[in-house]
């Protein structure tokens, strides 16, 4: 049922943007003076939840099976979630996060167990609370092609990545994000 409903909503948004030209699969950003315009221009910062943005978290949290998930906004030096499930604060230094190396990168970033992957066993939510083992997050881009924050799914209990723990159904999500930033907000 989740699946097809995915694909109901990714597949006018994916015909839309490659019709349009605007499938961008790198970072555009030249400089985080870009990167912090640019989610300025979103004006999404410090907003109150809405629902349609805690429908797709919690959507990709069920459907990856995770006690948590995440849609976060880089804030300068910092990491702000617009919406969470499973006891994240409301920022983060940006350095001590996920996201830090996932707008690095072109794709999925999909982390078995974050305890024995040395680039964050030592972050603050793996050595304690929410003491994150798996963690899987996609980048979300603005309409130019530069990573203004990540969706993510994560749990307390480490994985082996089956075909169920597909980059491809990440990222679907991680477009209907990026379509919602750029509708007006619904009452919700």
């Amino acid at each position: 049922m989740w699946a097809t409903e995915i694909a109901d909503r990714a597949v006018p948004l994916l015909n839309a943007s490659r019709a349009a030209g605007a499938y961008v699969v790198h970072d555009a950003a030249r400089s985080e003076t870009e990167r912090r315009d640019s989610v300025r221009r979103l004006h999404i910062l410090h907003t109150e939840p809405e629902l349609r943005f805690d429908m797709i978290v919690d959507r990709a949290r069920m459907l990856f099976n995770t006690g948590g998930a995440a849609l976060a906004f880089i804030d300068g030096d910092n990491l702000w979630y617009k919406s969470a499930i499973g006891g994240l604060p409301e920022r983060i230094p940006l350095e001590d996060s996920f996201t830090h190396a996932t707008i690095s990168q072109r794709g999925a970033v999909m982390i078995p167990d974050a305890r024995t992957d040395p680039r964050f066993q030592n972050l603050a939510h793996v050595r304690g609370e929410p003491w994150i083992r798996f963690w899987a997050g996609f980048p979300i881009e603005d309409q130019n092609g530069i990573r203004v924050g990540t969706l993510s799914v994560f749990d307390s209990e480490p994985r082996l990545l089956t075909p169920n723990d597909n980059p491809a159904i990440l990222r679907q999500f991680a477009l209907m994000v990026q379509h919602e930033l750029h509708r007006p907000a619904a009452s919700d």
